[in-house]
């Protein structure tokens, strides 16, 4: 999982008040739009914009998200839709992403210094052809191929999913990765623990939602 949080002012009253369930949204090609949803965890009513980024955080023009600000109550929730994402699709076979942004902002009043910004919230917006669409995150997962090579060992991705590997463990100790394997890549790492790929060991990965999730290869 890749989250950036920009804290452009911190004030208790709005950090982390508006949320995205899990941390990641997937769109598969051929939908009509996304439908999403946005949760207020504050307990005064926030002002929220969103917005699609590219890869260097530049807005996206294209892509239409409706609506484009939403006035969220104190514990309340409200539903979002992305529209025309094929329009940003790169022309492979393997799935692109965006970057989904959520701004929040506090209900404007009659005091000028009421106004302030509260936090850019990133989440990655994962666009994902139909010819892949049956394709699970768990599935791809087990088509990492993990080898040796002298002092360090490689991670070969052989699905056309992004994957994003956090930790490789064995008997309790972790060698820490926490990177996004593109597809058909492949990343290598010093070896820092005494880590064999030829026994039982566990992958520790990000699902589509967002959440972490273990893969346990038992050899």
């Amino acid at each position: 999982m890749k989250k950036y949080i920009l804290l452009m002012l911190i004030l208790p009253s709005i950090c982390y008040a508006i949320a995205i369930p899990g941390a990641r949204v997937v769109y598969i090609e051929g939908n009509r739009y996304f439908q999403g949803e946005i949760v207020n965890n504050s307990d005064s009513a926030t002002l929220v914009q969103l917005s699609i980024l590219n890869d260097s955080f530049d807005e996206e023009r294209l892509p239409i998200i409706t609506p484009n600000i939403i006035l969220s109550k104190a514990d309340s929730r409200s539903g979002f839709r992305i529209y025309n994402l094929e329009s940003v699709m790169d022309s492979n076979e393997v799935e692109t992403y965006r970057t989904l942004s959520a701004v929040s902002i506090k209900e404007q009043s009659d005091t000028p210094s009421d106004v302030v910004a509260g936090m850019d919230m990133h989440y990655k917006l994962f666009i994902r052809p139909s010819s892949i669409a049956t394709l699970t995150m768990e599935e791809a997962v087990k088509k990492l191929v993990v080898n040796k090579q002298g002092d360090d060992f490689t991670v070969k991705n052989e699905s056309p999913l992004h994957i994003t590997l956090t930790s490789v463990e064995q008997r309790k100790e972790e060698v820490m990765v926490v990177q996004m394997i593109a597809p058909y890549q492949e990343i290598t790492f010093t070896k820092s623990s005494n880590f064999n790929p030829q026994r039982s060991f566990e992958l520790n990965y990000i699902n589509d939602l967002g959440f972490l999730a273990k893969d346990k290869r038992s050899l």
